[in-house]
């Protein structure tokens, strides 16, 4: 070694080490590698090149690259090639074909070298047919995905963290009746969500509530709205996305309709609480018409005897009336509980109609139009007479304060069936109805206002107009007939009422008229009294003494069961009250005629919850005089069920 440099025979060892090297990183490539010139001639390659192809070395050197490929392959590689030697570089996807014809997906890349001073190319081919298999199968799979996503009969909606909607399915765009193209890039709060004091709030306090409490938001019912304005409910998955600094990306929200779910959710709520308030009503209503029946007979009772003429004569008729108003009141309590006593009646309805419609044109006045439009061949309803003719009136005046400035009110009849799936009629069941509707032109109810409409003592009415207990009387006894009501109204577009009876099942139906009482009340019989209220006790006895009645006492069921054995003549009638303390009316009076078998029994309430009657319905059979009765509502129907006459209809005495 001279001057530092190696022997000739080092640096051939040196050059053969390199080779050895570059060999060696070649032929290592889990690819093929390749170098041919701008003719298209190989001059080199690597053994992956001979083993893929299916060609022989000496058949690879004299192959043209081109040769690998077919069909528009061919072009696309050939424009690749002259990109390379063009611009220095290129890359191309294809499919590398084999001696036996097997088409192999590659992806190539090419750069421009410059060798023995004329350009070359050389190239690398990696096997993607791994990528392709896997892009197929993520294509199938996102296929799969858009196909159930698609037609899934739930709503899927995504939006990002500024609340717009980046996507929503074929499902949902139907449902809340938009195209794709009209609700993409929508803001969500003010698109789906109605600016409703329950639901309106800003983005920002929507997103806050998100992040700090994630667990909250992943289930919830909303109140949505539709493109037409309706209102639905609608119960929310949701799952909030996150980027990788762990902000809120996007939300995907699954949702369901729930709005009958939420309407039967409301409507047995209403039901509880109509019951509950039902029950103190009509507990109330007993105690207060007992009150009211020594009212009203004492009052009835002074202004029969010599008075003086000091104004006592005015102030008893002043309570008399006052009395009056508060039976009224009370009848009005049990109807909206459903325990008001019923006389139903095969009837016509439109009969019915044609004889209340005088006094409705007088209650609504002259800048009021009223008009009918009867249905002809009217189905006969069972119905009591009285109670309708109340219906009528509380609705017709009801449409009459909704047009202070004149309109129009319509009262409509029609034959109409009502399937298993009219729901929104409530607790109406499935079968032919006669329809009876109110409507009229008036200001019309808000929805907020029509959801309550029915409950007892709500009212929209100035204080001292209204009890608020009209509507729920309406509801109450158009329930207990075993019907049911519809309510349509819109602000500023009037309100129409639509209530269903049950056609009845009896044949002829007429409208029986009161049959003339004698004006003899007076008799010699012996009475039974079973009251546990002592005042009314006393004053029944009296009213009864003084028409010739033969009267004994008991002040509850035991104790009529005694006074019956020990009494020395026969018993004619049983005047009994039907709720008292230990045994009740009924059960008392099914133990007297198992040995008093003709007796004959009046029962009289101011409550009527108890076997006397089933839903309201008082049986045919049996004779009943409501509290608070007159004396002489009192003294008729003695007379009358002694006599054994068919009982009359019996309104407020």
């Amino acid at each position: 070694m001279e001057d530092g440099l190696p022997a000739e025979s080092d640096h051939e060892g040196l050059l053969r080490d390199e080779r050895l090297f570059s060999n060696t990183m070649i032929e290592s490539m889990p690819g093929i590698l390749y170098f041919y010139d701008r003719q298209g001639r190989f001059l080199r390659w690597n053994r992956n090149l001979e083993t893929v192809s299916g060609y022989a070395k000496e058949e690879v050197a004299g192959m043209h690259p081109l040769q690998f490929f077919r069909g528009e392959d061919v072009e696309r590689v050939k424009e690749r090639i002259e990109e390379v030697f063009e611009k220095g570089e290129s890359s191309v996807e294809a499919d590398f074909v084999t001696k036996s014809g097997q088409a192999i997906p590659y992806f190539f890349t090419g750069r421009r070298v410059d060798f023995e001073n004329q350009p070359c190319l050389v190239g690398v081919g990696i096997d993607i047919s791994y990528r392709r298999r896997f892009e197929s199968r993520l294509q199938e799979s996102e296929r799969k995905y858009r196909e159930l996503v698609e037609n899934a009969n739930s709503i899927i909606l995504r939006w990002n963290a500024q609340g717009v909607i980046t996507f929503m399915n074929e499902f949902g765009l139907k449902f809340f009746g938009y195209a794709a193209e009209e609700i993409a890039g929508r803001h969500v709060l003010d698109t789906i969500v109605p600016p409703t004091e329950s639901n309106g709030r800003d983005l920002k306090s929507l997103m806050e509530e998100i992040c700090s409490n994630p667990k909250s938001f992943e289930q919830n019912v909303n109140e949505n709205i539709l493109r037409n304005g309706e209102r639905v409910w609608i119960a929310w998955t949701n799952r909030i996305v996150y980027d990788t600094r762990g902000k809120v990306a996007e939300i995907l929200s699954i949702g369901t309709d729930v709005s009958e779910r939420k309407r039967l959710e409301n409507q047995l709520r209403q039901s509880q609480k109509m019951d509950a308030i039902g029950r103190l009503a009509g507990g109330v209503a007993h105690d207060f018409n007992n009150l009211l029946t020594i009212i009203s007979g004492y009052s009835h009772l002074l202004l029969r005897a010599d008075l003086p003429d000091d104004g006592a004569r005015d102030k008893i008729t002043a309570i008399r009336e006052a009395s009056a108003r508060a039976a009224a009141l009370t009848r009005q309590l049990l109807g909206f509980s459903r325990q008001t006593m019923l006389q139903p009646r095969l009837l016509d309805m439109n009969e019915a109609i044609a004889e209340t419609s005088k006094m409705l044109q007088r209650l609504i006045g002259e800048d009021i139009q009223y008009a009918t439009r009867l249905a002809p061949n009217l189905e006969k309803v069972k119905v009591d007479p009285s109670q309708l003719d109340q219906i009528l009136m509380n609705l017709v005046v009801n449409a009459r304060d909704a047009m202070p400035t004149g309109g129009k009110i319509l009262i409509e009849t029609a034959n109409v069936t009502l399937d298993a799936t009219s729901g929104s009629h409530l607790e109406a069941k499935a079968g032919p109805h006669v329809m009876l509707a109110i409507g009229d032109t008036g200001c019309g109810m808000k929805p907020e206002i029509l959801s309550r409409i029915f409950e007892p003592f709500f009212t929209t009415k100035e204080a001292g107009k209204g009890t608020g207990l009209g509507l729920a009387m309406v509801f109450g006894v158009v329930q207990q007939s075993g019907g049911g009501i519809d309510v349509c109204s819109e602000p500023g577009a009037g309100s129409t009422f639509k209530l269903y009876f049950p056609v009845a099942k009896e044949g002829v139906a007429v409208r029986p008229e009161p049959e003339e009482q004698p004006a003899g009340t007076h008799g010699s019989e012996t009475i039974l009294l079973v009251e546990d209220e002592e005042a009314v006790r006393e004053l029944s006895s009296m009213i009864l003494k003084r028409q010739g009645y033969r009267i004994h006492a008991a002040v509850n069921g035991k104790d009529a069961l005694r006074v019956a054995e020990a009494a020395a003549e026969p018993i004619d009638l049983v005047l009994t009250d039907v709720v008292m303390p230990n045994t009740s009316g009924p059960d008392m009076v099914a133990r007297l005629k198992e040995k008093w078998q003709r007796l004959k029994v009046l029962f009289m309430s101011g409550y009527t919850d108890d076997a006397v009657v089933r839903h309201g319905l008082l049986e045919s059979t049996l004779a009943f005089i409501p509290k608070p009765y007159t004396p002489e509502a009192l003294v008729r129907k003695v007379r009358e069920v002694l006599d054994g006459r068919p009982p009359a209809e019996h309104g407020p005495a």
